[in-house]
């Protein structure tokens, strides 16, 4: 991994990365905090989601590094790069500023709680200039076509994993009273993806979607446009799109953690595990409460006629602990009848 990283470092010109974290997130960032505060030197820090690295292919890996790396390229412009680094320093100094309590900090509080809204605003246009810079490092560091790719996987990905891991650990926590591992299953979901009338359809909408005017993040059709128009329009991109082939050709955690990469996801796991336990414990218990009840108003229905405020209770508790169509069908009676 890290002769990768250095590779595409010195490729780009940018700087060293002194630490890689591995998070829970479906995402990947570069972090600078500066060890002599307003003076500079900063400390680089790449995150890496250990769920996008499990889904990844090698070559998807690469172009998300490379596009993280191209905000403090050397050779694609300093001003840029500097405008990267400065915003983030900005904003790690009002988090600090508002964290504390100092009285004598009021006045710097105030001033910072007007000035960073204020910098982003008259920055917004170079910052989100900045995302097609990185883009085209990433495009260099790989290929046009392979940075296409790997735009639409890790924005669909997104959506559909925030929703799975939804349904998934509802489906867990029914079921244990203790949390079980998570990562192996998060994985396998992720690996299965969507039926593909639903995943091109979501595509579909990703590509339509415009970009949000607070955001500096360019739309998915923008971004992929500025990469190469044509190659957007003779790709024919659809779901499943190449990433999901990590499944057959392995995927970039496999090859860049290696050995290493049992023993750390199950330590993600423990963790997560310890993390949730109390919790885990309470919505299983609750979970079988309020369907033993529901279960009580289904008996009760079959006997007598329910208050409108059981058949209310009804048919939430049905929605919410099964499904729409069970919904439908407690609905449906009371329907025809008025």
């Amino acid at each position: 991994m890290f002769d990768t990283l250095d590779a595409i470092r010195f490729r780009l010109e940018a700087p060293p990365i002194h630490r890689v974290v591995l998070t829970w997130e479906l995402n990947a960032g570069l972090a600078q905090v500066p060890r002599l505060g307003v003076l500079g030197w900063p400390r680089n820090t790449l995150s890496l989601g250990l769920p996008l690295l499990l889904v990844l292919r090698p070559e998807s890996f690469r172009a998300v590094v490379a596009h993280e790396l191209g905000h403090l390229s050397g050779n694609h412009g300093a001003f840029g790069a500097w405008l990267y680094r400065i915003r983030h320093t900005w904003q790690r100094v009002l988090e600090g500023l508002m964290e504390r309590d100092a009285k004598l900090d009021f006045g710097l509080r105030r001033f910072f709680r007007w000035y960073v809204p204020y910098f982003e605003v008259c920055a917004f246009r170079l910052l989100r200039a900045q995302e097609y810079v990185a883009d085209g490092c990433a495009a260099e560091v790989t290929s046009p076509r392979q940075t296409c790719e790997t735009l639409v996987e890790v924005e669909l990905l997104t959506g559909f994993a925030s929703s799975c891991l939804t349904q998934l650990t509802n489906d867990l926590v029914r079921r244990d009273s203790t949390p079980p591992q998570l990562l192996r299953r998060v994985q396998r979901t992720l690996w299965e993806g969507p039926p593909s009338e639903a995943g091109n359809r979501a595509l579909g909408e990703a590509l339509r979607r415009a970009g949000s005017p607070d955001d500096t993040h360019p739309s998915l059709s923008a971004r992929l446009a500025a990469l190469d128009e044509r190659l957007m329009r003779e790709s024919g991109v659809t779901w499943p799109t190449a990433g999901w082939a990590a499944r057959s050709e392995g995927s970039a955690a496999e090859k860049f953690l290696g050995t290493e990469l049992d023993g750390v996801i199950d330590r993600f796991d423990r963790d997560w595990c310890e993390q949730v336990r109390l919790g885990w414990a309470e919505q299983h218990r609750e979970y079988h409460e309020r369907n033993r009840k529901l279960e009580e108003l289904d008996q009760a229905a079959l006997e007598r006629e329910l208050t409108e405020e059981e058949t209310r209770k009804r048919v939430q508790e049905t929605l919410e602990l099964r499904d729409a169509e069970a919904a439908v069908q407690v609905v449906r009676p009371y329907a025809l009848a008025h």
